[in-house]
């Protein structure tokens, strides 16, 4: 494949951008006409805009990408999960592409470098490095490198929910530089639960589709999951058993799995630091 067209597809999925999507709830304090009332769903809908967009961070970042030596500036949204500067993104973002697009990328490498953690009205940032990956899961963890004696705002995920099927969804995302890094509010409800791979919990439209790598809440703000990409084997696809409308979604690790995942990846990390960094690219 071209690297034209590999870079085309990637940047469909949302890899190295966050989409406007469509029907944002913008936290930057537009008020309705004054003839028309706030309802109280709006109202509470806003509270958790205010109160979640707390714990989200702008990670800004250069993608080297070989053979050829390219570099290309990025800006993604991640989750602090750990008041001591720990964060959550996606794996696919941040280079650490699935053994499905691999196959598609000719060699081909995306490495983040000069990561930068921009959290609130920071425009320079906090240097930061990858910890750990996971590739199954789409998950990959930020440290800051240097938080001091600073704590931040973080979401719990030992506090998730399960939601019912047909229940309102929200996410909560940034912006990019243009738009002053905005948080927004998108909505979807819980179309059905699967337990193959995983039990995974889809979206009932695709009004979440470029939400890669953003937190999920229910309209009170309890965590929910993360959005993360699937995708299947390279010889499930190869063999023609299934088309790419089958799997080309975003779809929400459950909260759960992310407090399990990251267990995990915290071990590894502090066990082997170095093999932690690397794995899943």
């Amino acid at each position: 494949m071209r690297k034209s067209t590999t870079l085309a597809m990637v940047a469909a999925l949302g890899c190295w951008t966050v989409a406007i999507g469509t029907g944002p709830v913008s936290a930057s304090g537009a008020t309705s006409p004054a003839e028309a009332p706030v309802s109280p769903l709006a109202q509470d809908w806003g509270k958790v805009l205010e109160t979640r967009s707390a714990s989200l961070a702008s990670i800004k970042f250069v993608m080297k990408i070989e053979p050829g030596s390219q570099e290309q500036e990025a800006e993604i949204t991640a989750v602090m999960i750990d008041s001591k500067g720990v964060l959550l993104c996606s794996n696919t973002q941040t280079g650490g592409f699935p053994p499905l697009l691999q196959s598609r990328m000719g060699g081909m490498t995306a490495t983040p470098t000069s990561i930068k953690v921009l959290l609130g009205d920071d425009t320079d940032g906090l240097p930061a490095r990858i910890v750990a990956r996971d590739s199954e899961l789409d998950l990959a963890w930020i440290q800051i490198d240097d938080a001091g004696d600073r704590t931040f705002t973080a979401v719990d995920f030992k506090q998730g929910q399960s939601p019912a099927v047909g229940e309102t969804l929200l996410t909560v995302a940034r912006l990019g530089k243009f738009f002053d890094r905005a948080p927004i509010l998108q909505t979807t409800r819980l179309g059905g639960i699967t337990r193959m791979p995983r039990r995974l919990y889809i979206p009932a439209d695709a009004s979440i589709a470029n939400e890669l790598g953003t937190p999920v809440f229910t309209t009170t703000g309890a965590p929910v999951g993360f959005t993360v990409l699937q995708l299947p084997e390279v010889e499930d696809v190869e063999g023609g058993g299934m088309n790419a409308r089958e799997y080309m979604s975003v779809v929400i690790l459950p909260a759960e799995d992310v407090v399990r995942a990251t267990a995990r990846a915290m071990e590894a990390a502090a066990t082997n630091p170095a093999a932690s960094d690397e794995s899943g690219k």
